[in-house]
């Protein structure tokens, strides 16, 4: 078997909004879920080429893949309140004032991810995952380094589960993934042909965290 290796490093902060909660009182994932990047992926391949067909093709390989998170010692999470531009209800073109909560997540070091998928398939991730520049919001800016195709998947990883471990021990957090009947049109903003159906589903990731210290607005895990 062989794996995709690469760490994953944000200069500044993650904001990443946990999959299914309010926009104006988004609670952050402590990680990309398996969906932003493969997301990213594609884009960084319609970017670097220039090529929408590149995308397609990149987004067939990607989309199935597997997973898995080595997370850093400690990380932490601060959440701002912003002001921002609300559209009026039943009136055209006209907007108002209110505040939401946004969080942002700070690492120490960087997130380990694991790739599992044919060898083909990760030879493409290969190309095109270092050329990523920011995961989910545009302001997550992204670097990739050291990637490299090893044999296993070290102990101690975070992998996504369809329903939740009984004894889980840590922060649970629920992460979205691609299924894998979803077509590129699905996920495509530009397409005209769409479909019919959630192109996602939910996976269970529980990460080896216990809450360090907090206060109002931030929080300080550590690994247990």
């Amino acid at each position: 078997m062989s794996y995709l290796k690469a760490d994953v490093g944000f200069p500044s902060h993650l904001s990443y909004k946990t999959p299914g909660r309010s926009t104006q009182y988004a609670h952050p994932a402590l990680v990309p879920g398996p969906t932003a990047i493969k997301l990213a992926i594609v884009s960084s391949a319609i970017q670097s080429t220039g090529s929408v067909e590149t995308g397609k093709n990149v987004f067939e390989s990607v989309k199935d893949s597997k997973i898995s998170y080595q997370v850093p010692q400690n990380l932490g999470v601060w959440i701002g309140v912003i002001k921002r531009l609300k559209k009026k209800r039943n009136e055209d073109n006209a907007f108002q004032s209110t505040f939401s909560q946004r969080g942002y997540v700070f690492y120490k070091d960087s997130i380990t991810l694991f790739f599992d998928s044919s060898k083909e398939n990760l030879k493409v991730l290969k190309k095109f995952l270092p050329k990523i520049r920011y995961i989910g919001t545009a302001d997550s800016l992204t670097t990739v380094r050291n990637e490299e195709m090893i044999s296993k998947i070290p102990e101690g990883t975070t992998t996504g589960r369809d329903s939740l471990k009984e004894d889980a021990h840590g922060i649970v957090q629920i992460l979205r993934d691609i299924k894998s009947n979803t077509s590129f049109d699905r996920i495509n903003p530009y397409s005209e042909k769409g479909g019919r159906g959630d192109p996602y589903k939910d996976l269970f990731f529980t990460f080896p965290y216990e809450i360090k210290d907090r206060e109002r607005q931030w929080v300080l895990y550590e690994k247990i």
